[in-house]
């Protein structure tokens, strides 16, 4: 069985590999994205704080192209959310501001921002091959100067879905944050609160929770409130917030916690800013840790399956599956995120070969068990006790209530002399194949054969019903079908044979007996040798039982008493009885 243990630790490393591999190359991170967005991303209540301007459709009938607009609107906008009585707390326009375009509507809208909490977006170019930073993309100097300035650069995951943010990027050799987490300090500042950065991993990218739905915060058409539409104190004390909200101006994206349609730029920046507030960003664990993870909690695993029995290796795979999922979750409002399928997988797919490998085993074992005593045992017998589970002999033996048939042909010296070689051999290969087919017939073992003699056992190695009953039996079919050869071979030399049986029954030590490299099933002990004891003063054509099996079958045998007589190696005389028949078989020979 070592090479099956060597065999079971490559596969076991080969399964680890491919999860190693599946890991640091993100196979499955398409599937775990799916279950963790289901898990993690559930809407909250949406911050009644947060006012979002839309340029919306609406807007774009009434003012024209996007990109066609003075900047003067956007001063008049500010005109019309904030006075000396009523004002915003902070104006965050999520809309990149270039070169100026028009000095006299470039310089109001500056102007309009000099008094006023303003942040302004810009934007980063990277190259798509070194991941260099080509070019940065700032408001022009007028409004620089009069507002705070924060890049809005989404960042896609490999599904073309928005859950990171990069937090901030160096250049020439300054630290430019994001626009949410600028917004998110202006805020703080007001408020006097401290602000704790996103934990992030080498390359300064946070994921964070989505708080609402696209649609779920205050929204309010820029030409409504360009018209003066909209009374100025819903802006109050409010995180006002400016930007696309039109399919048409290609500032939409595709977010986990929308199932059928996208959220626009605007509306993530403003989840993106709840989440850096409540501090619901996490960090994706790295693939190594990732990996280490996965493989110290499948080997844990692993040695427990060691030790249990296949059922309950079911309820350690619930428990690993609950207590994985339980971990997952402390680590994700801690901060961390390690996925979810990947482990799953790997121990479902674990379990699933574990139990394959017992069937393989069990084939094996069955296979082995058949091999091994298919020569001894009626096929039958053995495949009903592989199926009853009595299959494992262990080598030792052990003390097992058993009949015992020694069987002898009288005559056989003297008849041997007047056969050549060949005869001899044909006589015994039809003497034995007739003690095999009898002994098989009753669900006996056939031992060994020894010389011209031949030892059987019943109910070893395997449980057998009625054991005693059936060693007789087999005695009394033994001498029946032995008298055609006992005729042919007093037909050819004129010499008489006969067979003599001895039966015995009681305890023995039955099992393989030798060393893990060759071994041989056997039985020992007293009743072993008794047995063999009484098949020598059986005379041909004599069945000769001890009183053990005479007591046994008592009402269901028909005997001969024939006192008590000295055996080799028996202190005290023995009670033996000559077997006549079986009083079954004489009633229906009656009828």
């Amino acid at each position: 069985m070592k090479k099956y243990k060597l065999f079971r630790y490559c596969l076991f490393f080969a399964f680890i590999f491919l999860f190693v591999y599946l890991t640091m190359n993100d196979v499955l991170y398409p599937f775990d994205r799916i279950v963790m967005d289901a898990w993690y991303q559930n809407d909250e209540v949406a911050n009644e704080e947060v006012k979002i301007i839309a340029i919306d459709e609406k807007t774009l009938n009434a003012l024209g192209n996007f990109g066609s607009w003075n900047r003067s609107v956007y001063s008049d906008l500010i005109h019309q959310i904030s006075d000396e009585t009523h004002k915003p707390e902070i104006i965050a326009f999520d809309i990149i501001f270039g070169s100026s375009i028009e000095s006299k509507g470039d310089q109001e809208f500056a102007d309009a921002c000099k008094n006023q909490n303003v942040l302004v977006g810009s934007s980063f170019k990277f190259n798509e091959v070194t991941t260099d930073i080509d070019s940065y993309d700032e408001p022009y100097e007028a409004l620089k100067e009069n507002t705070i300035q924060g890049f809005t650069n989404s960042i896609l995951d490999t599904d073309n879905k928005v859950r990171s943010s990069l937090l901030k990027v160096n250049y020439n050799d300054k630290n430019y944050y994001n626009f949410s987490y600028t917004l998110a300090s202006m805020y703080c500042k007001n408020h006097h609160l401290k602000l704790q950065e996103p934990e992030c991993n080498d390359q300064n990218i946070f994921n964070f929770k989505y708080t609402a739905h696209s649609g779920d915060y205050e929204t309010i058409s820029f030409i409504d409130v360009l018209n003066g539409k909209v009374d100025k104190k819903i802006f109050a004390n409010s995180v006002v917030l400016v930007g696309a909200y039109s399919t048409g101006m290609q500032d939409a994206y595709t977010v986990p916690i929308e199932k059928s349609k996208q959220m626009f730029g605007v509306e993530i920046q403003a989840n993106i800013f709840e989440a850096i507030l409540l501090q619901k960003t996490y960090m994706t664990v790295d693939k190594y840790y990732s990996t280490l993870y996965i493989v110290g909690f499948v080997f844990v695993v692993a040695l427990v399956f060691e030790w249990l029995q296949l059922f309950n290796r079911l309820l350690v795979l619930i428990s690993a599956l609950l207590s994985h999922l339980m971990i997952t979750r402390i680590f994700f409002f801690n901060g961390y995120e390690i996925g979810i399928i990947t482990t799953v997988l790997a121990l479902i797919v674990f379990y699933v070969m574990n139990i394959l490998w017992e069937y393989v085993l069990d084939l094996v074992d069955k296979r082995r068990i058949v091999n091994t005593f298919k020569k001894y045992v009626a096929p039958d017998v053995v495949e009903q006790a592989i199926n009853q589970g009595q299959a494992d002999i262990p080598l030792g033996g052990t003390l097992k209530d058993i009949a015992v048939l020694f069987v002898d042909i009288r005559g056989f010296t003297t008849l041997s002399e007047k056969l050549s070689p060949r005869e001899v051999v044909d006589l015994l290969n039809d003497y034995f194949e007739n003690i095999t087919n009898a002994v098989f017939n009753n669900q006996g073992t056939l031992d060994k054969f020894i010389g011209d003699a031949a030892m059987a056992v019943f109910n070893s190695p395997f449980d057998l019903e009625d054991y005693t009953y059936k060693a007789v039996k087999t005695a009394l079919d033994i001498q029946k079908c032995s008298e055609e050869i006992a005729r042919i071979s007093h037909e050819k030399t004129g010499i008489k044979i006969g067979f003599g049986v001895g039966v015995n029954c009681g305890e023995a030590i039955i099992g393989n007996m030798g060393s893990e490299y060759r071994v041989e099933f056997a039985a020992i002990g007293d009743t072993v040798n008794t047995a063999s004891r009484l098949e020598g003063v059986a005379k041909a054509g004599q069945v000769i039982i001890s009183k053990k099996v005479y007591d046994r079958l008592k009402g269901r045998i028909d005997v001969t008493w024939l006192g008590n007589v000295s055996l080799k190696g028996k202190a005290k005389e023995v009670e033996i009885y000559q077997v006549n028949g079986l009083i079954d078989e004489k009633n229906e020979e009656d009828l």
